[in-house]
């Protein structure tokens, strides 16, 4: 039910149903990653980024968890963490062109110059 409300964006609704699940259920990847889902939703960010951290703590790895939390991380002007989850979210999938140009601006020199590269080069086969 919770998920359902979420689909039709009726976050307060999903976050009432998901706060009593959460009580029974304190170590579920996705009623936390849900949590955070609606409150990002809602733009309130600090929520959403400590549900989704519980989440990450408890084993929840995606593509996406990695990228919206580095997003969040990059947001609070938290680079070393933001990078790190930018770096995670590679792993995931090497072809995100705005994960590589971001790492490539968060990155100085050297460091972040294979990430500027692999960015233009990405945006070059996206062209073609």
């Amino acid at each position: 039910i919770a998920w359902w409300y979420y689909t039709q964006k009726q976050y307060q609704s999903s976050l009432d149903k998901l706060n009593v699940l959460q009580q029974d259920f304190i170590e579920n990847t996705e009623v936390l990653q849900l949590l955070g889902d609606n409150y990002y939703e809602m733009n309130d960010f600090e929520p959403a980024l400590q549900w989704y951290e519980q989440a990450y703590k408890l084993g929840a790895r995606s593509r996406w968890l990695c990228h919206v939390m580095a997003y969040l991380y990059d947001k609070k002007q938290e680079t070393a963490r933001a990078i790190a989850l930018y770096k995670e979210t590679l792993s995931y999938d090497d072809a995100l062109t705005d994960v590589h140009a971001r790492l490539g601006e968060l990155l100085p020199g050297p460091e972040g110059e294979s990430y500027r590269v692999k960015a233009a080069s990405l945006k070059q086969a996206q062209g073609n």
